[in-house]
């Protein structure tokens, strides 16, 4: 689908707002993030960050908070390469991500991070035999994901080859328009992601 007409200074306007691909085709209604996408290419225009994708600038000049946040993320935290069924809203067979998340049983010390960050959220995912809640930090797209594992990266030590592929992976999905297939070399970074060994001793203990 073109944009053209009422729709194109519609989506221009927004555009100069600030808003990303995804709320511009949110708000329109008749057009989809991918269409907008290729509009932005059309016109030589950079995507606009996504509001609550950028790491809070505090966060980012305070090294032993990202040290802290890294140092559970190697021990409580999880990224992994999930595949999932055909989605009816994609052509695509198969849809391949990346998971990222803490889990703790202290709701409170994970909320602390995600007010430092600025974004993620906290859910119970279970109760012990004992009573006691477990919490999980979670990430709701791929740029949060992206932001939060280029922010921790340079202070991992356990988990760091293993987020270095996350990152590579999910930086080529975020450059190319909703539903795009699969690249060979996407293909192979997740499968990197799974030939980990901390990877494939979690998954056999599962």
């Amino acid at each position: 689908m073109k944009i053209k007409g009422d729709i194109e200074r519609r989506v221009r306007e927004l555009y100069e707002n600030g808003l990303s691909d995804y709320k511009i085709a949110k708000e329109v209604g008749s057009i989809s993030p991918s269409t907008v996408w290729r509009w932005r290419k059309k016109n030589n225009l950079p995507p606009n960050p996504a509001s609550g994708y950028k790491l809070k600038p505090t966060i980012l000049a305070d090294p032993i908070k990202l040290s802290y946040i890294a140092g559970l993320f190697d021990g409580e935290g999880s990224v992994y390469a999930g595949k999932y069924s055909r989605n009816y809203k994609t052509s695509l067979g198969i849809i391949l991500d990346v998971e990222v998340n803490i889990s703790n049983q202290s709701k409170e010390m994970l909320e602390k991070i995600v007010k430092w960050l600025g974004f993620g959220k906290v859910r119970k995912v279970s109760v012990s035999k004992s009573g006691r809640a477990n919490y999980m930090l979670i990430f709701a797209n791929q740029m949060e994901k992206l932001a939060f594992l280029e922010a921790i990266y340079p202070y991992l030590i356990a988990k760091k080859r293993r987020v270095y592929f996350a990152i590579k992976f999910l930086k080529s999905r975020l450059s190319k328009p909703p539903n795009t297939p699969f690249t060979n070399q996407e293909l192979e970074l997740i499968n990197k992601i799974r030939r980990d060994p901390l990877y494939a001793r979690k998954t056999r203990r599962k």
